[in-house]
């Protein structure tokens, strides 16, 4: 057999030959901005479960599932074989995580968010855990510049409203965002004053701090709406609301709260929606 039959014969073999895929191929999600990074990443297909806040995009939900990112199932887990868990930073409990090191799974955490830097960052660890680093990269670059883009037309702009933000309601009082809380970062982000900066955190929020607040723009979220019934039997069910300057004026809106508290791929939208109630007059322009 001759050199030139030899080659093309060998690389006829290895074109035939299964490529070995990088990284991981069994992947579990736990946390909804890991699931929406994983799906951006068009790595969706690596996926053999997600824990029950993974319900974007819809096709998520079919997956099997792992119990609540801080409830997380170690059963589920195990059951499924991952050859990679990854998570957010409040996967738990305590006890659950330090079961699943033992199993011999790798886990790979991202941390907490509450800026457009930090969102960046966890779509480069979650690059990276898949073995697509270049591509994290460039996502991360990219959700990042449009997240700025979007964020800088808002703060921009004049006369910033005083705005509150309602995760949902607890006994008697809605839960406001209040300094030091990922509702407080959006509302920085999208160009408004936090109306409940005189506390810290998610907290309930009285009808008489409420109405002392002053918020001139009250953003709820869809699934208060949806357990209400309509955004009007929402704006009734927080105690307090109707007295606003917000109510009075016909600017309380419901924003999907999977999108405004994730920190993930879809934080442009995100900011840019925010940005559009509190000042509707300019929206920005997003080319993407």
């Amino acid at each position: 057999m001759n050199g030139a039959l030899r080659g093309a014969l060998l690389l006829a073999v290895l074109l035939a030959a299964p490529v070995c895929a990088e990284g991981p191929q069994r992947v579990l999600s736990a946390g909804a901005h890991v699931t929406e990074i994983i799906y951006a990443l068009g790595a969706e297909d690596r996926l053999v479960g997600a824990d029950s806040q993974s319900i974007y995009p819809p096709a998520a939900q079919q997956l099997p599932q792992i119990g609540y990112v801080r409830q997380i199932s170690v059963e589920g887990v195990a059951a499924l074989e991952p050859e990679l868990l990854l998570a957010g930073h409040d996967l738990g409990p305590a006890s659950a995580v330090a079961q699943l090191r033992t199993l011999g799974i790798e886990l790979v955490q991202t941390g907490p968010a509450q800026s457009i830097e930090e969102t960046a960052e966890r779509i480069r660890v979650v690059g990276e855990a898949l073995g697509m680093p270049d591509d994290g990269r460039l996502l991360a670059d990219r959700v990042a510049a449009r997240a700025q883009r979007i964020s800088a037309h808002y703060r921009a702009l004049p006369q910033p409203p005083r705005a509150a933000l309602f995760l949902g309601r607890g006994a008697g009082s809605g839960t406001g965002a209040g300094r030091d809380s990922a509702g407080d970062a959006m509302i920085r982000l999208a160009g408004g004053i936090n109306a409940l900066d005189g506390m810290s955190g998610f907290k309930p929020v009285s009808a008489e701090a409420l109405v002392a607040a002053a918020p001139e723009v009250v953003v709820l979220t869809t699934h208060m709406v949806d357990a209400a019934g309509s955004l009007e039997q929402a704006i009734d069910a927080v105690p307090g609301l109707r007295d606003t300057p917000a109510a009075q004026s016909g600017r309380v809106v419901a924003l999907d709260i999977v999108e405004l508290f994730s920190f993930g791929p879809r934080l442009p939208e995100a900011i840019a929606r925010l940005g559009a109630a509190f000042h509707p007059q300019h929206p920005v322009a997003d080319p993407h």
